[in-house]
């Protein structure tokens, strides 16, 4: 390891205690200059944090320090207790190549063409962000063009180069699953822009969830 990568290291890790935003360890990016390699040194549950979510929106999910617990739930925060999953749970949001063949081999497929892969020794929180960065650069929303994909297998969606919210959710539940990593899709209630109205139960979202170690879903 150079000197610089510790150094990073360090800086990353001094960051996620300090920070005062409550933002999570995958939202790493946000550090200029940020490394993969060296946000694959940290494993979130050798972060000490308190999970929290949002109690309407339910997907808004944060890990922040004891001392944030009271801010949060003024904004609308509940604390939450990370969920463990037992083997026949965690089965439930898992794929194999052999039971998903015809979903399964096509989004391999289409993720090493594009390099998108999981690497080896790479930790679930990274894989997840880097898929989270990289898809929208190769499936763009058009909710019109997404009828493209009616009725095909999730890696379809790299093929026709176009997706609305669900699509992104079964691409990133799809590789999510191959590369065992559970994960499921959530409906939930968006933020709006209206300060008046930051919440309309019309205006339904699809998200992802995953299964984190240290964090929960």
């Amino acid at each position: 390891t150079t000197g610089s990568a510790v150094q990073s290291i360090k800086s990353i890790k001094m960051y996620l205690m300090k920070t005062k935003q409550g933002e999570s360890v995958t939202e790493l990016k946000q550090i200029e200059g940020l490394k993969c390699s060296a946000a694959a040194t940290i494993d979130l549950a050798d972060i000490e944090r308190v999970r929290v979510v949002h109690h309407l929106t339910q997907f808004e999910t944060k890990l922040v320090s004891k001392s944030e617990i009271k801010e949060y739930s003024e904004r609308g925060f509940k604390t939450v207790t990370p969920a463990k999953l037992s083997e026949d749970e965690r089965g439930r949001y898992l794929w194999t190549v052999e039971k998903h063949i015809d979903q399964g081999k096509g989004m391999i497929q289409e993720l090493k063409k594009r390099g998108l892969e999981r690497k080896e020794g790479m930790p679930d929180h990274v894989f997840v962000r880097r898929l989270c960065t990289e898809i929208p650069k190769h499936i763009k929303y058009d909710v019109t063009k997404d009828m493209q994909n009616y009725n095909k297998p999730p890696s379809h969606a790299f093929k026709t180069g176009y997706g609305m919210c669900q699509r992104y959710c079964k691409v990133l539940i799809a590789a999510c699953r191959l590369y065992g990593i559970p994960a499921r899709e959530i409906f939930n209630v968006p933020r709006m822009e209206t300060p008046l109205h930051p919440f309309h139960p019309s205006a339904h979202h699809s998200c992802v969830e995953v299964h984190l170690k240290g964090a929960g879903w």
